[in-house]
């Protein structure tokens, strides 16, 4: 899932973990006031999602892997930080899917 869904469900407290890592996700991902008083999501750090990227959690033990928009992909110039962290998610589904 992209940045904006898995804030959304961390925020509304569907992950089943509560590490200082989400805490730290939450803060830097959450909406700049301005944009989101004209009902626009943008997020109010750089890169957020660096560090959940490719992790799983879970909701009432159900996997969530965040990764990149599919909108991103391919991977661009910019994005290529996101190159093992995609990896890492693209393992994590494959062993969601052998499990």
């Amino acid at each position: 899932m992209a940045v904006q869904t898995f804030y959304h469900l961390h925020r509304m407290g569907f992950l089943d973990e509560n590490t200082e890592l989400l805490d730290k996700f939450l803060s830097g991902v959450r909406p700049r006031p301005d944009r989101a008083a004209e009902g626009i999501y943008v997020q109010s750090s750089a890169a957020p999602l660096l560090d959940v990227c490719g992790r799983r959690f879970h909701h009432k033990g159900m996997p969530a892997v965040p990764i990149v928009a599919i909108k991103m992909w391919p991977l661009g110039p910019r994005m290529q930080r996101y190159q093992e962290p995609m990896q890492k998610a693209q393992r994590q589904v494959q062993a969601i899917l052998q499990s």
